[in-house]
């Protein structure tokens, strides 16, 4: 049995978990039993933004009192949801309690919307935003001489 899920999706629907508090010290509330080794770990409650799950985020490690060989996991950069892993909420497990599982079930449908981009020079497939596979082809060419 683990603490964490390993992951900073939804265990339920793999969307995109959110925030739904600032940062802050992790308490006996939080973690339980667990709290003599996870003390000072910066956490936040977190809830998934589709199906409504509920987690605690682990947002920061290296301020926790007790530290392993392996060494605390650094802060998560600006650009990612702001934490590196999660647990359920009310189990600080990767096991869900009733309280945490999600409000509604996800269902996503995978729909054809059209035909796949061609070049509009020699009407072969595209890529990377729109640039024509054809190596020979004139559209693309890199006007900096890149090729």
């Amino acid at each position: 049995m683990s603490r964490n899920l390993g992951g900073t999706t939804c265990a339920f629907c793999d969307r995109e978990v959110k925030l739904a508090e600032p940062t802050r010290f992790i308490r006996r509330e939080d973690c339980g039993i667990y709290f003599d080794e996870y003390a000072g770990m910066l956490v936040a409650e977190a809830e998934c933004a589709d199906c409504m799950a509920k987690y605690i985020a682990w947002v920061d490690e290296r301020p926790r009192q007790k530290l392993y060989s392996w060494g605390p996991h650094p802060r998560t950069p600006a650009d990612g949801p702001g934490f590196f892993d999660l647990s359920h909420r009310s189990t600080f497990n990767d096991e869900p309690g009733p309280l945490d599982m999600p409000t509604f079930r996800i269902e996503v449908q995978r729909v054809k919307v059209g035909p796949w981009p061609t070049c509009s020079t020699c009407g072969g497939p595209t890529q990377d935003e729109n640039r024509c596979m054809d190596y020979d082809c004139s559209e693309r060419a890199d006007p900096q001489g890149g090729g």
